[in-house]
């Protein structure tokens, strides 16, 4: 009755449920007595069906339904509490009681919880995310748990490691957007616990790969640390390049830290061609230069990249868990491993891989349905993927409701939902008019645009039309780039000419996606735009006619079962008809 093909969607429900009670509280749109209301009213309706005599046979799928009606409810109350608890903690720490209008001068003690990053606020020259331990406000010293983001003005400031602790002055204001709503403009910071040995190696293996990265040019700069890392070159923050650029400080760059560049001898500039990044030592000027036009640059291609509907590649999701699983299971497959060394293989692959990525939500979404399908091999039990994303949710739900209201992590969970429900009906009906590698690439972009383009939409009002085309035409340079490049993230630290020649190899690949993008977007209609409500319109114009189309289909083949036995597919049709036309000129 609940099962969906091959998978089972009961705890799918609850998942959606859960998701959508956090986002209604969370945003206010709904109180919590609405919320409590239906959750009274589905206990209700279970313990109602729960009463009835289900001895006849046509009932006793209620009993099913009574069982789950209890379920979701479990599900929405805890997810409430959750809220309720979270709400509860933000109100008595005490950044609730700072002035959501006014900057205040604070001092805190906060732990560094992500790596360095070029700022996004212009004035800034480097951003970075930390959990407060201690906040002193007039004097008053008291405990706070509070995530913030700290940006830094001078290059000097921006030294601050991922996994270490600082005392940091600065002044403190309410941002509007963002899960962390508070940003703190830093003027002192000391370090008073030094990062952890992982965290510092973790450290010099992006210093090393960005030294290699920094070596090519400007598109592989730019490019290969976005499909290896997840994040692109030129926001990224390496002490020992001088490809550090952003366009939100003040002179539209992000100089190098732990140097002025006002005294600074040495800077990198981009050729005539604008291909290659040339070291000068012509001082602030060309170094300014350089910075802008590299910024440039990756302006236009993240715009051909949007418009050409190919944008999620820069961003790390389950491609790189699932090829390192991949990898890890067919070892271990050779090496004939029982089930338990496979399914720890499995959880030390996807441990290694989170701690070496940029963090994001869509990355630790990634990380968690790891552990799950490593479950499934431990037990030995079938993988079921709508299972393992759907207990994902609901765990991070759990404990931390404000996922809900993250983009990142709606556009992930969706993308996965619909290529794991949609994409092999997709392919079986493609691989009539198309081989079978050709079908399955365009059955996962159908699939995955089909259910991401309502929240896509949300963020920009338009639909690259040739999303389909250029996510086929990039299939492959794509996985060859992701493979190089994290094989040089690899050996960049231990044999650099390696990591070397595997980033070189990832941006010729990168330089033919550029290229792929330039041309697609360059096309008559790229990008359409559309409203939500024509979007709506458009989906059930979809529905109704996919509807009718499939009955119309499921009709027919009742109706000559007996003579599609006997007869060719469709494809092999059109090949031999293809030869019979091509021997005819011959």
């Amino acid at each position: 009755m609940f099962a969906f093909s091959k998978h089972d969607i009961r705890i799918l429900f609850a998942a959606l449920l859960a998701w959508t009670t956090a986002a209604l509280t969370l945003s206010g749109l709904v109180s919590h007595a609405v919320l409590l209301t239906g959750v009274g009213l589905l206990s209700l309706m279970g313990v109602v069906l729960c009463m009835l005599p289900l001895s006849n046979p046509l009932l006793a799928p209620l009993q099913h339904i009574s069982q789950l009606s209890m379920l979701y409810a479990c599900v929405i109350l805890s997810v409430l509490c959750s809220c309720v608890v979270q709400d509860a903690f933000s109100r008595a720490d005490i950044q609730s009681e700072l002035s959501t209008v006014h900057a205040q001068t604070v001092s805190a003690r906060v732990t560094i919880t992500s790596p360095l990053l070029a700022s996004s606020l212009r004035g800034f020259t480097c951003s970075v995310e930390a959990t407060a331990q201690e906040l002193t406000v007039r004097g008053i010293a008291q405990g706070s748990r509070r995530t913030m983001r700290i940006f830094a003005r001078s290059p000097t400031d921006c030294v601050l490691q991922r996994g270490a602790t600082y005392n940091i002055r600065g002044s403190i204001q309410f941002s509007t957007y963002g899960r962390g709503a508070w940003v703190l403009h830093l003027d002192h910071a000391e370090r008073i616990k030094p990062a952890s040995m992982l965290d510092t190696f973790v450290e010099h293996l992006h210093t090393r790969f960005l030294d290699q990265t920094s070596r090519l040019d400007t598109q592989g700069a730019i490019l290969v640390p976005g499909v290896t890392m997840g994040v692109m070159g030129h926001d990224v923050l390496n002490p020992s390049t001088a490809i550090i650029s952003s366009s939100s400080s003040p002179s539209g760059s992000l100089e190098n830290p732990g140097s002025d560049t006002t005294t600074q001898k040495g800077s990198d500039e981009v050729s005539p061609d604008g291909t290659n990044i040339v070291r000068k030592t012509s001082g602030k000027s060309s170094g300014a230069s350089a910075r802008k036009t590299v910024a440039r640059e990756a302006k236009k291609i993240k715009e051909a990249f949007r418009v050409a509907g190919i944008m999620h590649v820069l961003a790390v999701s389950g491609g790189h868990f699932a090829l390192a699983v991949s990898l890890v299971t067919w070892v271990m497959k050779r090496m004939r491993a029982p089930r338990v060394l496979r399914a720890a293989a499995m959880i030390a692959a996807d441990i290694l891989l989170y701690i070496i990525m940029y963090p994001s939500d869509s990355i630790l979404r990634a990380f968690i349905m790891g552990f799950f399908s490593a479950g499934y091999v431990y037990f030995g039990r079938r993988a079921d993927s709508v299972s393992a994303l759907s207990w994902t949710i609901l765990c991070l739900l759990f404990v931390d409701p404000s996922y809900a209201l993250s983009v990142g992590f709606s556009l992930s969970c969706a993308a996965v939902l619909g290529i794991i429900l949609w994409s092999g009906w997709i392919t079986r009906g493609l691989e009539h008019f198309l081989p079978h590698r050709l079908a399955g690439a365009c059955a996962v972009t159908l699939a995955a645009h089909v259910v991401t383009l309502p929240i896509s939409l949300l963020i920009s009002p338009s639909i690259p039309v040739y999303a389909v085309v250029a996510n086929v035409l990039i299939a492959v340079p794509m996985d060859v780039a992701t493979v190089c490049g994290l094989l040089g993230l690899v050996f960049s630290w231990c044999v650099p000419v390696l990591g070397y020649a595997c980033v070189w190899v990832s941006s010729q690949c990168t330089s033919l996606m550029v290229m792929l993008a330039y041309w697609v977007s360059s096309w008559p209609y790229a990008q359409v735009d559309m409203s939500p409500w024509q979007l709506g319109v458009g989906y059930m114009v979809i529905l109704v006619s996919g509807g009718v189309v499939w009955r119309f289909w499921a009709w027919y083949a009742d109706a000559h079962a007996y003579e599609r036995e006997y007869r060719e597919p469709v494809k092999e049709r059109w090949v031999a008809w293809w030869k019979e036309t091509l021997d005819m000129f011959r």
